[in-house]
């Protein structure tokens, strides 16, 4: 119920342009139409033992752990690889357009025909909640936003295009588009990969600092 109530939001999720008009009862900026970002390797989180600190620059002395462990060995972004989402939402304001490129996966439970999910932590804060009052959800963990195949190429194709599309052809939902968008704030506290079934990521939203290739 919680995540049906959730997809109404988010279809609603390009309505800042309500912002400042005096209709919204919270304060949204005038656009917010792209969220962007890259994957990176997900890791074990660390409890500090003593055993390995971060050694030069911004992140010297922090305690660290050894050595790094993947959440999920059996299936990674190799080296040379990309992962790269972008969320968009379309002019019809109903709606979010999700777009990946996402190659070069190994491992075995990455091999050809292999499903993986596409999830986000989010939380929602509209105005057209009950009884007029403005409000935030709940934190939404994991919330579908879509899923790809992974191909003999080691490329995950994309198998929906929207969010709507995904959650009515794929997860069987009844959601459908919002006709009155909202003041909707959506925040993107997490972006996560991972194989369809499993609760381990195989990567998350990040960034990575490397020395360029040439």
């Amino acid at each position: 119920m919680r995540r049906s109530v959730a997809i109404g939001f988010l279809c609603a999720a390009a309505a800042a342009g309500l912002a400042g008009t005096g209709l919204a009862a919270h304060s949204e900026p005038q656009h917010a139409d792209r969220f962007d970002t890259h994957l990176v390797t997900a890791y074990e989180s660390c409890t500090p033992s003593g055993n390995a600190t971060m050694g030069s620059g911004l992140l010297a002395g922090v305690a660290a752990c050894s050595p790094a462990v993947p959440r999920d060995p059996s299936c990674r972004i190799g080296t040379g690889g990309y992962a790269r989402v972008i969320l968009t939402v379309p002019p019809s304001l109903r709606d979010i357009v999700v777009k990946t490129k996402i190659y070069k996966l190994e491992g075995g439970g990455c091999a050809e025909a292999q499903v993986l999910e596409l999830v986000a932590d989010l939380e929602v804060t509209a105005d057209d909640c009950a009884g007029g009052a403005d409000c935030t959800t709940v934190k939404l963990v994991d919330f579908p936003l879509m899923e790809c195949m992974v191909s003999a190429s080691g490329e995950c194709e994309q198998t929906y295009h929207s969010v709507l599309e995904y959650h009515q052809q794929a997860r069987g939902s009844s959601a459908t588009e919002v006709a009155d968008p909202r003041n909707t704030g959506i925040t993107v506290q997490q972006i996560k990969l991972r194989r369809k079934g499993q609760t381990e990521p195989l990567a998350l939203g990040g960034l990575l600092l490397a020395p360029r290739r040439r």
